[in-house]
């Protein structure tokens, strides 16, 4: 990089990136975008590289919604934020919550519990005909929620959706859950693992325990996935919010979370 074509205010943006945890792979990209439009600002560069598509049934119309990442990060906390959130706002449609990964008695146990106090429809499946009728409940208008099997090693991925039949699926949107919490190195990992044909965007998850985001910046650089959205919280109401950029540059150069700002979406 050649840091004298940018403007003092742009040095000290990429230096703050960087000392955020940006790598360097990903400055790059921000300092070529900047150059190559002769561009005053550094958010623009950073918009062309952190996508957000946030997490509305407005912008996933008829789509089920499966949530990918090692065991853990919050996948089915943030699928019962969204089914409980999807029950409010949509009071006349019926809202699914899918136990995909029925070897785990805890998460079952779980989902089948709030799904009871909260007039949720309760689902296992264990098989492609299962799946096949989920799929089609979320065309024809329910709202699903689905959870799968913790990402551990590379290829178990492959071989679940083998099983199960997914390959060639309409109406599906897998979203990879990680956490700021994880080196550069395990993320990579979660990202290779997590690889599949319906994967479509990145949650972001224990926002509120993290020192700094780089790592935001960094997977979105390298998956090239929208951030859908942003958990900062324990409780299953309030403390989740849809992605937009206004978010995530409020946490990366303020480390301000979407709660504590008054204009916050917060979505469940």
């Amino acid at each position: 990089m050649d840091l004298s074509a940018l403007s003092p205010r742009q040095r000290l943006a990429l230096e703050y990136l960087e000392r955020e945890g940006v790598n360097e792979a990903s400055v790059l990209a921000i300092y070529r975008s900047i150059v190559e439009r002769c561009e005053e600002a550094v958010i623009p560069a950073l918009s062309r590289i952190v996508a957000v598509k946030p997490l509305t049934p407005q912008a996933w119309p008829n789509t089920a919604h499966m949530f990918l990442g090692p065991s853990g990060v919050g996948k089915t906390t943030i699928l019962l934020r969204l089914a409980l959130d999807a029950r409010r706002r949509l009071p006349q449609n019926r809202v699914v919550v899918v136990n995909a990964d029925t070897g785990r008695g805890k998460g079952r146990l779980m989902l089948r519990h709030y799904a009871e106090l909260s007039g949720l429809t309760y689902a296992e499946v264990d098989s492609p005909e299962d799946f096949g009728r989920i799929l089609d409940s979320a065309a024809a208008g329910d709202a699903v929620f689905v959870d799968t099997p913790s990402l551990a090693r590379e290829g178990a991925l492959a071989a679940w959706y083998g099983e199960m039949g997914l390959s060639g699926r309409t109406g599906l949107a897998a979203h990879l859950v990680l956490s700021p919490l994880f080196s550069d190195a395990q993320a990579d990992h979660y990202l290779r693992t997590g690889r599949c044909e319906h994967l479509a965007s990145l949650i972001w998850t224990k926002l509120d325990e993290a020192c700094n985001y780089g790592s935001l910046v960094n997977m979105a650089h390298a998956s090239s996935l929208p951030v859908s959205a942003l958990t900062f919280g324990p409780e299953l109401t309030g403390s989740m919010a849809a992605a937009t950029g206004k978010a995530v540059w409020k946490l990366l150069f303020k480390h301000q979370l979407p709660g504590e700002y008054p204009d916050a979406d917060a979505a469940a």
